[in-house]
């Protein structure tokens, strides 16, 4: 074997694995973007739409997190429970329902 055939095999190996290459990601890019075939279900697959970020409440939820943070700090709430805990507690609790 001389060295002129190894260049050839390596060569014809690399275009192989280029092409492999090339196919998973044309198949993964199909797979990702719903255009493959899902098993009898339609063409068109039901991706989950994504809440839009107009809304203000995560702007507002850290505004009351901060005034609840300061307020706590400069001893504004004269309460026996835990403000930030509680605050966080309603806070999930309602992101649950909302997503309900």
């Amino acid at each position: 074997m001389n060295l002129e055939d190894l260049e050839k095999r390596l060569e014809k190996v690399g275009s192989d694995i280029g092409q492999r290459l090339e196919e998973i990601s044309q198949r993964l890019d199909d797979h990702l973007s719903g255009k493959g075939s899902t098993g009898g279900a339609s063409s068109e697959s039901q991706v989950p739409q994504r809440r839009g970020y107009s809304t203000p409440f995560w702007g507002v939820a850290l505004v009351v997190i901060g005034v609840i943070l300061l307020g706590n700090h400069f001893d504004w709430f004269d309460l026996q429970i835990p403000v930030i805990p509680t605050a966080l507690i309603i806070l999930g609790c309602y992101l649950i329902l909302e997503n309900r």
